[in-house]
């Protein structure tokens, strides 16, 4: 854990230096636990585990910042009323592993063992019917990532297969990312009903060493106070919730699906430094999707999240053409 500790006497004092620049406006704020697992439908390989926590706030722009300048976040008189800015700040841990855990050796043209743990800060510019974001993510994987113990602990207290193929999992990096997400909303039915249907397209661009792609899509949402909740649901095999996203109401909820493509140049979890040079997948996958399933729900504040995603290969030498997974959140909006 030592080796981690630079990366976080770095990022928390940027964000407490960036934060008192911000008019925090008591608005609505959210606390998000997020847990990703294939375990739903009886598997243990690929992507096979996420855990996340993430709290969220409201914040005001002063004008002519930096942060006014970025694109969709334009503070002015006639756009202030339209606009909700809101941040938040998240910690995760995520791991990949062969299908043979139980093998101790490295497993030929079979995903490598790898695990990350990360800090991340997303920005949001939120208007009725569109919405902008922009996360910074750093990071570790390789041992620093702690996956291994986290892995073997969880297995231990289920009485699941034992992990033996750590020792070849990918070496320690430090991982650095931008990201930049559009979400527009293309159509919404009439109001006169109690529950309304949404149409809107996710557009996102990732730049790093952890992951860099291209990535667009459609997202459909059926359900209550969907205006209160535009943009929360995502297509993604990798935490499908963001509550950062959801005003707090007595009661919503809704049925979301959607399909997304993708062009991915770069996963440090699968091209990244290993152990086992020439012996597990290396090779990226660029042209990958990924379809979601699932249903939201909240009262008085309280709520959760079930979903299913199915993706594509993320690797060339995979023998499997896609993978599948469940995502499970837990929320409170305050």
């Amino acid at each position: 854990m030592t080796n981690f500790l630079p990366i976080t006497r770095w990022v928390i004092p940027s964000l407490i230096a960036i934060i008192p620049h911000m008019s925090i406006a008591k608005l609505n704020s959210s606390i998000n636990l997020g847990i990703d697992n294939d375990g739903i439908v009886t598997t243990d390989k690929d992507y096979t585990n996420g855990l996340f926590l993430t709290y969220s706030d409201h914040f005001q722009i002063k004008p002519d910042g930096f942060l006014d300048s970025l694109p969709g976040t334009q503070f002015s008189a006639a756009s202030n009323d339209d606009l909700i800015r809101k941040y938040n700040i998240e910690i995760g841990q995520q791991m990949w592993t062969p299908a043979d855990i139980e093998n101790p050796d490295p497993i030929a043209n079979d995903r490598p063992y790898a695990g990350l743990l990360y800090l991340s800060s997303t920005l949001y510019s939120i208007a009725p019917s569109v919405i902008n974001s922009y996360r910074l993510l750093i990071g570790t994987v390789g041992p620093n990532a702690y996956a291994e113990e986290s892995q073997k602990y969880v297995h231990g207290i289920i009485k699941s297969a034992d992990p033996k193929g750590w020792d070849h999992q990918i070496s320690n990096q430090f991982v650095f990312n931008l990201g930049y997400q559009r979400v527009d909303k293309w159509y919404q039915s009439d109001f006169s009903g109690s529950t309304t249907h949404e149409v809107s397209t996710p557009t996102r661009l990732l730049i790093g060493n952890y992951k860099s792609e291209l990535a667009t899509g459609l997202m459909w949402r059926w359900g209550r106070e969907l205006n209160h909740s535009f943009g929360s649901a995502r297509v993604s095999n990798e935490s499908t919730l963001d509550p950062s996203l959801i005003v707090r109401g007595n009661t919503g909820w809704y049925l979301f699906s959607g399909i997304e493509g993708r062009i991915r140049f770069n996963d440090i979890t699968i091209d990244g430094d290993r152990p086992d040079e020439g012996i597990t997948a290396d090779e990226v996958e660029h042209f990958q999707g990924t379809a979601t399933i699932g249903v939201t729900g909240y009262y008085h504040g309280w709520g959760a999240s079930l979903a299913l995603s199915t993706k594509s290969s993320d690797y060339k030498e995979d023998q499997n053409s896609v993978h599948t997974n469940g995502s499970f959140a837990f929320f409170w909006l305050f």
